[in-house]
């Protein structure tokens, strides 16, 4: 046993074990901290691009709706056409 004269010599091999633990520990935490870090940029640029996409879907169906009524009123143009050169032919025939 040491005596508090002498003084306590470390053990190197449970030295460089601690070493090497805390090295790995560093590591391990650096890893994590670069996950986190490229997770949360995933995210935002997830978020992003989900707001570009619901708006985008959004504008897709104003233009379903809009070219629905460009038909409506380009079907009632051609109709009203053709009652007109009916009723013309009519009027010729007269």
């Amino acid at each position: 046993t040491a005596t508090a004269a002498e003084p306590v010599q470390p053990n190197m091999e449970t030295v460089a074990i601690l070493k090497r633990s805390m090295a790995s520990s560093s590591r391990l935490i650096g890893t994590f901290t670069a996950l986190k870090t490229t997770y949360i940029k995933l995210c935002k640029e997830f978020n992003f691009l989900l707001g570009k996409f619901n708006e985008n879907e959004r504008i897709k169906i104003e233009l379903i709706h809009e070219n629905n009524e460009l038909r409506k009123l380009l079907y009632e143009t051609i109709k009203e056409k053709e009652l007109d050169r009916k009723q013309y032919k009519a009027e010729l025939v007269a």
